[in-house]
């Protein structure tokens, strides 16, 4: 006779798979993420502000190493916070809760007075703050509070806690090394379904915008020092940072090639559509909607220069260094995957001057660093591109667009600096035997 199925077998099986996956949560992966980057000595060491809770439910110690002295890394710390200087943290997921956060791109005089009883805001509104408690330059910065936060639609997380404790602690390893620990206490009232809510959905949440702030700092910091650093050296500002230095959304890449820069600016308007199909399959996808909406047929053109500037000018050179440096430009409803309504561009003036609400501008940079690789000219080929969103609207929607689009997004990237390197190096190898 036939076996028969049990009626319950797929809601044992998923039962299983919860279960699987809640064990290596608790038994792995929360351990690794309430320490992560943290050596035992760092975890384990009293800091400051660590006696403001006497017994924490919760316990985090999160450690990175930037390669700035301290006195460069303090200025992105001290000027944190809502209407300040953000949490350089991810802009689309604060976008998404409503909030409109704006990370700083450089340290701003104005934020730098912070004392012990001021207070850090979190909300758009002030109505959640963080008051500071220890303040310590180059050193020390602690926010404490043990009154519980007045419930807010785009900050939840304060209200859970009856009392918690932020701090950052800056450790100098040397004098261009500097280790930033960050430390984070809290405690709630005794509640089961509280405490399941913290640790399974606001302990992981939590994790990942404050890893992605630890590395916005990082950067932030090390870029602002190599840029004293070589002031003493002929130094030209990338033409991206003029065009473009306030923006919400960016995603970058590079790749050495073993080509001087004439060979590699060569290869990029040389590049066609059968050296990047990946690229251009996920543009002909991207372009579907819009396609069956209108019923009109878009043809990719070549090579890439042709696709990035079509007739339409939607997109427009913005700026140009031959064989160092270029930025295009394009402006519209950038989110809408029926029609971006694409503003028609013929001049940075334009660019800049495009104020357009519930739009979004887009600047895509490429620029080339000559560097020695093995005693070999060799070019170091950074792709970047940023959005800036006019308005919060305008935010919160491609908030949502970005949530999809940037994995495929750095695929494209990744493929098409592969497909360039190959092409400039084989212009290279060809050019040696001519």
């Amino acid at each position: 006779m036939p076996k028969r199925s049990n009626p319950l077998q797929p809601l044992l099986s998923a039962l299983s798979f919860a279960g699987a996956a809640l064990g290596a949560y608790v038994l792995w992966l929360r351990p690794w993420h309430l320490r992560w980057g943290a050596t035992d000595t760092e975890v384990l060491t009293w800091l400051p502000g660590d006696d403001l809770i006497e017994r924490p439910k919760l316990s985090v110690t999160h450690a990175i190493t930037i390669r700035a002295p301290v006195e460069e890394v303090w200025p992105w710390l001290v000027q944190i916070g809502q209407g300040r200087g953000g949490f350089y943290s991810y802009s689309w997921v604060e976008g998404l809760l409503g909030l409109d956060m704006r990370s700083a791109r450089r340290v701003n005089p104005a934020w730098q007075n912070l004392h012990a009883a001021d207070s850090v805001p979190l909300s758009p509104d002030g109505a959640v703050a963080l008051p500071v408690d220890i303040v310590m330059p180059n050193r020390v910065l602690v926010m404490h509070t043990d009154q519980p936060a007045p419930r807010h639609r785009a900050v939840m997380l304060p209200s859970f806690y009856s009392s918690l404790t932020w701090g950052f602690h800056l450790r100098p390893i040397d004098a261009q090394t500097t280790r930033l620990i960050e430390r984070f206490h809290a405690d709630w009232p005794p509640s089961l379904w509280r405490t399941v809510l913290i640790r399974l959905l606001f302990e992981p949440g939590a994790f990942l915008m404050q890893r992605r702030m630890l590395l916005g700092i990082r950067d932030r910091a090390e870029r602002a020092w190599s840029n004293k650093k070589q002031a003493h050296h002929p130094h030209t500002p990338s033409l991206l940072d003029a065009v473009m230095p306030d923006y919400e959304f960016c995603d970058s890449a590079d790749v050495l090639i073993h080509a001087p820069p004439e060979v590699v600016f060569r290869a990029i308007s040389e590049l066609s559509s059968e050296d990047r199909p990946l690229v251009h399959m996920l543009g002909e996808l991207r372009n579907l909607p819009a396609q069956l909406g209108s019923g009109h047929q878009h043809r990719t053109q070549d090579p890439f220069l042709s696709v990035l500037l079509d007739a339409g000018r939607s997109t427009v050179l913005l700026a140009e260094r031959p064989n160092q440096e270029m930025v295009f430009g394009a402006a519209g409803k950038l989110h809408d995957l029926i029609d971006q309504e694409l503003a028609s561009l013929r001049t940075l003036e334009e660019f800049m001057a495009f104020e357009r609400p519930n739009c979004e501008k887009l600047a895509i940079g490429l620029r080339l660093v000559p560097e020695l690789s093995n005693g070999c000219p060799s070019t170091l080929l950074i792709l970047e591109h940023r959005t800036h969103v006019l308005s919060a609207e305008a935010g919160r929607k491609f908030a949502a667009y970005w949530l999809g689009a940037r994995p495929l997004g750095m695929l494209a990237m990744r493929e098409f600096l592969s497909a360039l390197k190959r092409r400039a190096e084989a212009l290279a190898r060809e050019n040696q035997r001519t």
